[in-house]
């Protein structure tokens, strides 16, 4: 009798087990998916294997390069942050030792307080959000301030007291010592807000 309880007791949790589509899920750190999944990387998103995707870094990503140092830093075409104006950038972090600086000027009217925000996916290599002033010098680091919202992504964010009429960059990278997944994953696309 035992046997036989045993026995349905299985077939029963096998009866159970979830049937996890393709597009369901967003890909976890370092590109975790569930079971027969593979993170897809050009849109982060778990797939059956055989609609897998490459890395790309996505129209527009890459319009400000070269801007590995300060001196080539794309510039805004407009005054940005202090609450006054919100600028929305796409980026891309190609491989580890990329670097992309974006420079900006703050409105004659800034109260003092700029905010940036980074947001990324978690399934590639974590990235490091620096603000710079003019002459190249850290006026702050950013911080998680997300682990991880419902798409797969984190957020870093960073802020800074600053001068009207002021010009300011960002430098975003691949975090220090960050991981590349055996180097299949040492990349990373953002979207940035200045506020």
């Amino acid at each position: 009798m035992v046997r036989r309880v045993a026995i349905a007791g299985a077939l029963l949790l096998a009866a159970c087990e979830p049937d996890i589509g393709s597009g369901v899920y967003y890909c976890g750190p370092e590109r975790g998916c569930p079971p027969d999944l593979r993170c897809d990387d050009a849109t982060s998103i778990c797939v059956f294997l055989d609609q897998a995707q490459p890395f790309d870094c996505g129209l527009g990503a890459n319009d400000y390069e070269p801007d590995d140092v300060p001196g080539e830093a794309g510039e805004v075409d407009a005054t940005a942050g202090c609450g006054a104006i919100t600028i929305n950038e796409a980026g891309c972090v190609d491989e580890l030792d990329d670097v992309d600086h974006l420079a900006f000027v703050t409105p004659v009217s800034c109260d003092g307080a700029l905010e940036v925000v980074v947001r990324y996916s978690v399934a590639f290599t974590p990235l490091a959000l620096e603000l710079l002033d003019d002459g190249g010098d850290v006026i702050a680091t950013g911080t998680l301030c997300d682990d991880l919202d419902e798409f797969g992504e984190a957020r870093l964010c960073a802020s800074a007291e600053v001068q009207p009429d002021q010009r300011v960059m960002i430098r975003v990278a691949a975090e220090d010592g960050g991981l590349d997944c055996h180097g299949t994953c040492g990349f990373n696309r953002y979207r940035l807000s200045i506020f």
